[in-house]
């Protein structure tokens, strides 16, 4: 431990330089799992305590043996992209991309349930006759299929425009805003 101004000898350590253009990422894998794991896989993470930003790998290699009297064999993958915020030592959450199906989907955040259905709000690109020219919102029922990384696959089973802006953010509170003024679609 070194303090600004103080002396060292030569041989003191005072940093570390650590290069993560290659930071690796090690997962454990169950064996039941193992068949659909391959090399040039990607990966998507998330950070335990930072669910709300994902990262990518693509795996390198796969282990040959059983981790410490587990199930589960360890597979390294170098991570992809964008890396700031990533430390060594973090822990994670991860998904391995099986198969590749394209679907539409949503911010989990940007779905509301009201009374049994789920819903989602697209922009209707009307303003309200008021004064104040705030957007109209029509609420379009969905049905949600899978939840992956904090997104969820869709179906509407409502009307909307091939170009609909859908609302992914602040959904829950235009419900809200919407059910206290009787169903009104202005906000």
């Amino acid at each position: 431990m070194v303090n600004l101004g103080s002396s060292v000898d030569a041989s003191t350590p005072i940093a570390e330089v650590v290069d993560n253009s290659q930071l690796h990422l090690d997962l454990f894998v169950y064996e039941k799992d193992l068949p659909h794991i391959r090399k040039g896989q990607t990966i998507h993470f998330i950070l335990t305590n930072q669910p709300g930003r994902s990262y990518a790998a693509e795996v390198c290699s796969i282990g040959t043996t059983f981790e410490n009297e587990t199930k589960a064999i360890a597979v390294h993958a170098i991570v992809k992209g964008d890396k700031q915020g990533l430390i060594e030592g973090m822990s994670v959450t991860a998904q391995v991309i099986t198969a590749n199906n394209t679907v539409p989907a949503l911010p989990s955040e940007a779905i509301v349930n009201q009374d049994g259905t789920d819903f989602v709000f697209i922009q209707s690109g009307k303003k309200m006759e008021e004064e104040s020219g705030h957007e109209v919102f029509e609420k379009i029922p969905i049905k949600k299929g899978p939840s992956e990384l904090g997104y969820t696959a869709i179906t509407l089973l409502g009307e909307a425009p091939s170009d609909a802006k859908f609302v992914t953010k602040g959904a829950f509170f235009l419900m809200s805003k919407m059910t206290n003024a009787g169903e009104a679609h202005g906000h």
